[in-house]
């Protein structure tokens, strides 16, 4: 019975896999300019490397604050 789930689940990952790597290929040549472009504000620069100086622990809060505001927003 395994292997019938196995089968019959395997054409639809790599539909969505193919898909993926497509969009891939055809938004990554639009998004490394601007990142790169975004990459050279002063702004975040020092933003960078504010975070780069934290210690571990803020570090942690610093991405688990997000988290914590959206996650109850996630209803059902």
């Amino acid at each position: 019975m395994a292997m019938f789930w196995r089968h019959v689940l395997q054409f639809p990952v790599a539909i969505v896999m193919a898909t993926y790597y497509a969009l891939t290929a055809v938004i990554e040549p639009i998004v490394t300019p601007i990142a790169r472009m975004l990459a050279r504000l002063r702004v975040l620069a020092k933003l960078r490397d504010a975070i780069e100086r934290l210690g571990p622990y803020p570090s942690l809060i610093l991405l688990a604050v997000p988290v914590i505001v959206i996650e109850p927003l996630k209803i059902g």
